[in-house]
């Protein structure tokens, strides 16, 4: 049975199993009535973990959005990719291997986020006897293998402008793509100032225009014949 938990007096209970069902999570993650979850709420920019410290909690996104990025020494930050509610965002791999240190930051992004939470140290043993945990956690980390694989690829193969215009057009809602330049630099793992030099080369050929509300596609054919010749990760 689900229980309700309070993130600090005069906030709100989580019907968990409500927001499992609205976010359809209650039909892939069989395990998730097992566990007494709990809720943890982070502001907007607060780590829910760091590179290189413990992992302590298995985390759900239930609401928000996570960005999970590295920083090598040189000071740049590198987004890895995004997380959206519905997912499983970290812990599992520390519950298989047990006391481990995280590989990446996550970052709430853009805003406050909410997610359902567990100690790894009191629920590890349950969980590893767990054949529907154990099955989701080896689906979820064979795509990923699989999304950073071709990601890696993808980085290797195709020139700047090819990666940025098969992002514009897949991210773009009715035609307009309102993401945050300085975010997609990070992602796509190059400066800032290239990034504006592809886009300015973008709107000088006349496929891109500026406007109030972000960037309107003005002709989306170029965009999509960048995308179609690179490979989309799994869902």
């Amino acid at each position: 049975m689900f229980l309700l938990y309070w993130w600090k007096r005069g906030t709100a209970a989580v019907d968990f199993a409500q927001q499992f069902k609205t976010l359809g999570m209650d039909g892939t993650m069989l395990w998730l009535p097992r566990y007494p979850w709990r809720a943890c709420r982070y502001a907007k920019g607060a780590y829910l973990c760091r590179y290189g410290e413990p992992v302590p909690l298995l985390l759900l996104l239930l609401e928000g959005r996570v960005s999970v990025s590295l920083t090598p020494p040189h000071g740049r930050t590198h987004i890895i990719t995004y997380c959206s509610p519905g997912e499983l965002i970290c812990g599992d791999v520390e519950v298989s291997l047990g006391s481990t240190a995280a590989t990446a930051d996550l970052r709430a992004d853009g805003g406050p986020v909410l997610c359902a939470g567990i100690p790894i140290a009191e629920h590890r043993a349950a969980l590893l006897h767990d054949g529907d945990f154990l099955r989701f956690a080896l689906r979820r980390v064979s795509r990923e293998m699989v999304k950073d694989s071709l990601y890696a690829a993808n980085n290797l193969l195709f020139p700047v402008e090819q990666r940025l215009g098969a992002y514009l057009v897949n991210a773009a809602r009715n035609g307009v793509f309102q993401g945050n330049l300085t975010r997609l630099s990070e992602l796509l793992g190059v400066s800032y100032r290239q990034l504006s030099r592809v886009m300015k080369s973008f709107l000088d050929r006349g496929w891109l225009e500026r406007t109030a509300g972000g960037w309107r596609i003005l002709q989306p054919a170029p965009f999509q014949s960048m995308a179609a010749l690179m490979d989309e990760p799994p869902k």
